[in-house]
């Protein structure tokens, strides 16, 4: 292999060491997000029913705007670093050494057999589903604000 593969090679895997740290931090911060807003459900039950106060419901609002607009930020990083990992990918996959590999054709094959698979959700992004649930918790907050006593 010469240099200027094998620097495409490290390229490629520290953008996706970027993706996948991306990834990570942001599964937690969803995690520590969730803890609080079940921790605050769980003290405004009383009897078996939840008792609206406004000032939970404002955390609540705050806790999902929070972690609504995280999540895009996230998703802003996250999807940069996979654009250049996908650029460097194709610069390997151009390289004649690996196009007698037929690497870039096997991967092709792999996503269509995945996408054929699961054509009913292929085509969402994954980021999507992160921020339905800070949505989620936003729309909770402003239901128990809206019925505050």
């Amino acid at each position: 292999m010469n240099d200027r593969l094998e620097t495409l090679f490290r390229l490629h895997d520290e953008a996706m060491q970027h993706v996948r740290h991306l990834e990570e931090q942001r599964s937690q911060f969803a995690s520590v997000l969730v803890a609080i807003c079940g921790g605050v459900v769980a003290f405004g039950l009383e009897a078996g029913k939840l008792h609206a106060e406004f000032y939970s419901g404002i955390l609540l609002v705050g806790v999902g705007a929070f972690g609504l607009l995280l999540s895009w930020k996230q998703n802003e990083k996250i999807n940069f670093h996979r654009r250049v990992a996908i650029r460097h990918r194709e610069l390997i996959a151009a390289d004649a050494i690996v196009v007698g590999d037929r690497l870039e054709a096997l991967r092709k094959e792999e996503d269509h057999v995945n996408d054929r698979r699961y054509w009913f959700i292929s085509f969402l992004p994954v980021g999507l589903f992160w921020s339905l649930l800070y949505a989620m918790i936003l729309g909770f907050g402003f239901f128990v604000t809206a019925n505050a006593k």
